[in-house]
Formats: C-alpha cells, sequence, structure tokens
C-alpha cells in the first residue's frame, strides 16, 4: 500500500492555521496539531481523502510536476486511511489499521508536508523534537536513533516516549522519521498508545526506511510505488 505526501500548492482549511516558515513555527504547530488530535475535538474531513492504492504506478502518469514523499506500508497489516487535512503550507494525513478509527486507536501512522520551511535541516528538526519530548514530563524521553541520507536526501529518525503528558491527553509512543526535501520537510511518524515491544519498533524502522522522496521533475523520474 503506498501513502503519499507531496508539497503543491492547496487551498486552506479552516481547521489549520499557517506557521511562519520557521523551525519553531513548524514545531510549534506539530505540537498545536498533536493536542488537537489528542483530544479529538474535530471530525475527519472526508472531502479531503488523501489518494491510497495498493499501488501508485497506474497512477504515475496523472501526478502533476512536483516533489512527493511516498510512504510503503505493507498490505499485511491493513492500514486505512481516517483523516486528512492542509493548508498553505501543511499538508497532514493519517492513517490507522481496520477496525480502529480515529477517534479510537491503538497504532497510528501520520504524514505531514511541511512546505516552505527553509533553512533547517533534518536533524534540527528532529532535535527540536527530542527536546519538547524530554521536558513534557519526568518520565517522558526522546532520543536519535539514526541520521545520514536516504537516496541523497538529509534524513533523522527518532524514538519518543510521552508515557505521561502534560496536557493530560492519553500516552503515546513515537518512531518518527524527518526528511529534508528540496521543497519541503516531510515527517512520518508511527504511533503507538502502549510502550511498543522490540520487535515492533524493529518492523517500523525497515518500513520507514523504505520511505523515499520522488521528484519527477527530474528527467525520466517516473514517481510510483512497487
Amino acid at each position: 500500500m503506498g501513502f503519499r505526501g507531496w508539497s503543491r500548492q492547496s487551498s486552506p482549511s479552516e481547521l489549520l492555521h499557517d506557521y511562519d516558515n520557521t523551525l519553531s513555527g513548524a514545531l510549534n504547530y506539530y505540537e498545536r496539531r498533536r493536542n488537537m488530535f489528542l483530544k479529538r475535538a474535530y471530525p475527519p474531513l472526508l472531502a479531503l481523502v488523501v489518494s491510497i492504492s495498493h499501488t501508485l504506478a497506474t497512477h504515475a502518469k496523472q501526478l502533476e510536476p512536483g516533489e512527493y514523499f511516498l510512504v510503503d506500508v505493507p498490505d499485511a497489516l491493513n492500514y486505512h486511511h481516517v483523516h486528512s487535512d492542509q493548508d498553505r503550507n501543511l499538508r497532514i494525513s493519517e492513517f490507522v489499521p481496520r477496525g480502529q478509527n480515529v477517534n479510537n486507536w491503538r497504532e497510528m501512522v501520520t504524514i505531514m508536508t511541511f512546505r516552505g520551511l527553509r533553512g533547517v535541516t533534518a536533524r534540527q528538526f528532529a532535535e527540536r523534537m527530542i527536546a519538547d519530548a524530554d521536558n513534557e514530563c519526568a518520565t517522558c524521553s526522546g532520543e536519535l536513533l539514526q541520521k545520514g541520507r536516504l537516496e541523497g536526501y538529509r534524513f533523522a529518525l527518532t524514538m519518543l516516549s510521552v508515557p505521561r503528558p502534560a496536557s493530560g491527553t492519553s500516552p503515546e509512543w513515537n518512531l518518527g522519521l524527518v526528511i529534508r526535501g528540496k521543497d519541503s520537510m516531510y515527517l512520518v511518524m508511527k504511533a503507538w498508545r502502549q510502550n511498543p515491544s522490540p520487535k515492533d519498533v524493529t518492523q517500523w524502522r525497515s518500513i520507514l526506511s523504505k520511505a523515499r522522496i520522488c521528484d519527477n521533475r527530474v528527467k525520466g523520474v517516473t514517481c510510483a510505488t512497487d
């Protein structure tokens, strides 16, 4: 199954507010989104459903020129789309296993595209997330698991543990991959409500390691999943 995020201009949404294209603004926005989501004070917007298919290959010719962030999740895990939203600078898409929903989930995959975020590296973005997790509660923590390049794009992989959020919301453990594209910063997060087993973390590290940026403005490049 292919999950897709992209950085093309899109219409504003009444639920989202533009950030100021800085690291601080982007991370503050991420925190507001996380708190909004955990409190779940709004319904999913079906009109903004992201395109999902077992393969994007059949849709490749329909993609407009641009930079795309592709995340492939094995069909056997049976994830489906439950929520999307976007504004001028940010797009969010969320997915859960079938049998779970946006209001009652145990596991979730979230893809975020921060358009126009300049002068920030993937590592800087990740380190700010880690610092925020460390400051959330006495037993909360964040860790930089890995950094490097994926097909030429800088990335950072984090693990955040928030067992007792200061806001009083539900606990969350989060494996996050940040990738610095040419047009945008991309973040894909795998979240659990309970502390994941080492086997689960290893499985999802492998899945996230296959995430990639595809730019079909480059001659000869076609953006599609296997």
